[in-house]
């Protein structure tokens, strides 16, 4: 009885208190900070690794097109990139291809998109200026 009176006050808790600092929650908490290091550079890729490079599109080109649009352009660019050996990203929001791979590899790609009856130009796609 008197054990359960000091419990509902809060008062005398000294075995909850002793139990809390052996919890391994510092240990938990930089397990979670590479989960959140890592998002930031999935979604912000302005700086590209040596492997890396960005096509800018003309302002709206993907940000302001149709669902059905970018879902066939992305499956358009999915079956390009393993015909020629690339990762493509598609950033609609900001206008832009991402393409990795060797500097050939790229190079070959960018022809490939660029061409009068290439892919950008069957979506009416133009590289900004």
């Amino acid at each position: 009885p008197l054990a359960g009176d000091a419990s509902a006050d809060g008062g005398d808790d000294a075995a909850d208190s002793a139990v809390v600092p052996q919890a391994p929650a510092p240990a938990v908490a930089p397990a979670a900070a590479p989960a959140s290091d890592d998002v930031p550079m999935q979604q912000a890729t302005p700086s590209l690794s040596e492997d890396e490079e960005a096509i800018r599109l003309q302002p709206g080109s993907l940000s302001k097109g149709g669902a059905e649009m970018l879902k066939c352009f992305r499956d358009d660019m999915s079956h390009m990139a393993k015909e020629m050996g690339v990762e493509v990203a598609i950033d609609t929001d900001g206008d832009r291809l991402v393409l990795k791979g060797s500097q050939g590899q790229r190079q070959q790609a960018i022809a490939e998109l660029v061409q009068p009856d290439g892919v950008l130009a069957y979506y009416s796609i133009c590289p900004a200026a």
